[in-house]
């Protein structure tokens, strides 16, 4: 009996430190920068554009800030597409992982609250298999990451079907991270390679005009290992994937 006690002791004790690792593992948000907000492709007066977390500080605490990120969003398609919309559905696509899980909550409560603002995604539970990008050449990793890109694949599918919507109102899809340049490129370059036909150096070319550099470096192995995916699965050219 008192190992049984013991033993679920160590249970509690185990899943207490847990909790705790969780709640102080979590990222502080980084606040919204409006220059960092492109546009990434266009359908009529649908729009899908890339950036940072649409955090604003106010009273000493940042929190998801629709209003604002609503406002760049419509000076941005002003002023790079010379296109006025007044009103439109935000798709809030969001690309942060566990370490933020509050910013995450935050976000999706909003929309909960506000169905006819818009909707809420968050693409970030494969993130942990971006770390074995690097190394792809042994056949599990291999697998492991083409389960990967298949994701990712269907994920920008998902995006391009968002573009194509015909709503009442324009559709504005929003993909961001934290500081709008590593994750929210991958799924930039990935967009363009396969939708735009970039070639690989073409499109970490555009993240760099974009966010003023590269993704970092198991990222760019991301963008790169789905330029193979898609040569082999889409019929891109021999030399897509120069870089």
């Amino acid at each position: 009996m008192k190992s049984v006690n013991k033993i679920i002791n160590l249970i509690i004790l185990a899943l207490a430190v847990c909790i705790l690792v969780f709640f102080l593992a979590q990222k502080n948000p980084k606040k919204f920068d409006g220059e960092r907000v492109k546009i990434v492709d266009f359908v009529d007066k649908n729009y899908f554009l890339r950036g940072s977390n649409p955090f604003i500080e106010k009273l000493g605490e940042k929190n998801f800030s629709y209003h604002d990120l609503k406002k760049i969003l419509k000076k941005t398609i002003e002023d790079q597409n010379k296109n006025v919309i007044n009103d439109f559905y935000l798709v809030d696509i969001n690309l942060l992982n566990l370490d933020s899980y509050f910013q995450i909550l935050d976000e999706e409560l909003f929309f909960k609250k506000n169905p006819q603002l818009g909707e809420f995604q968050n693409f970030s539970e494969i993130s942990p298999r971006l770390l074995l990008m690097g190394y792809s050449s042994n056949q599990v990793i291999f697998n492991i990451t083409k389960k990967y890109h298949q994701d990712l694949d269907k994920f920008i599918d998902k995006i391009h079907f968002h573009l194509h919507q015909k709503l009442d109102k324009p559709v504005v899809i929003y993909a961001h991270c934290n500081a709008g340049r590593d994750r929210t490129g991958l799924i930039s370059a990935g967009y363009r390679m396969k939708y735009h036909d970039l070639n690989l150096k073409s499109a970490i070319g555009q993240n760099i005009a974009d966010a003023g550099r590269s993704s970092e470096s198991f990222l760019s192995d991301a963008i790169k290992g789905y330029c193979f995916y898609l040569q082999a699965n889409f019929n891109k050219p021999q030399n897509f994937c120069e870089n």
